[in-house]
């Protein structure tokens, strides 16, 4: 059995500020997307502009953020929200959701892809190697804030949690090294060609295509 050793969530204060944790693994995560989008636009062949990262990583921020928040309010806060109004500003009381904020990304890169007229499968490939390292400071996150246990539990390396035995699942510590070898084996996409990734979104009109042309044939051969 393991002891939790109760984090403080709280990493500084500046003043009347005080800066958590988890806001840090935020600012770490978009970084990292930023630095590795960076790389791989700068790939012989490339399509894509830092520019273009640059913006692209700031529609990714909104919708994570923006995604993540309004998740939880609508499916956690239990209507907190409808009572208090001004809770859906106060993000230092907690409070995102990953699938929101999945949502919010998918629909921030399509926003994306349509003001800058490019193909929506182009940027969500272009984008999947860039948040590995956002989902494992993430969950580092949560372990920090002491967060997001699994079951009650009785194998060894359960953490005891406010007197009980808790499974570490799906908390930070057991789901941050997947984030981590997603980052890793999406990441090895960042050292191809990126005009590769250009290719594959033309080859899926192409087989659409060559697919009805066929049963254009078979139908005329019927």
């Amino acid at each position: 059995m393991l002891t939790y050793p109760g984090f403080d969530p709280i990493a500084f204060s500046l003043g009347p500020v005080r800066v958590h944790w988890y806001g840090i693994m935020y600012v770490i995560g978009f970084a990292a997307a930023w630095w590795l989008a960076r790389r791989r636009a700068a790939q012989p062949g490339s399509t894509w502009t830092a520019v273009d990262v640059d913006d692209l990583i700031f529609f990714g921020m909104l919708g994570v953020i923006l995604g993540g928040r309004i998740g939880y309010l609508l499916f956690y806060s239990e209507g907190l929200w409808l009572r208090e109004p001004l809770y859906i500003l106060q993000i230092w009381k907690g409070g995102m959701s990953f699938h929101g904020g999945l949502a919010g990304v998918i629909v921030a890169l399509a926003l994306f892809a349509r003001r800058r007229k490019r193909h929506v499968a182009d940027v969500f490939d272009f984008t999947a190697a860039v948040p590995g390292v956002g989902l494992f400071a993430g969950r580092i996150g949560n372990f920090i804030n002491g967060e997001l246990w699994g079951k009650p539990t009785d194998v060894p390396w359960g953490f005891m949690v406010n007197g009980q035995v808790r499974h570490a699942t799906p908390c930070g510590l057991s789901a941050a090294p997947w984030a981590w070898c997603c980052s890793r084996c999406c990441g090895e996409e960042v050292h191809v060609d990126a005009a590769a990734s250009t290719r594959r979104v033309q080859a899926v009109p192409r087989a659409v295509r060559h697919r009805a042309d066929d049963r254009r044939v078979l139908a005329a051969a019927g």
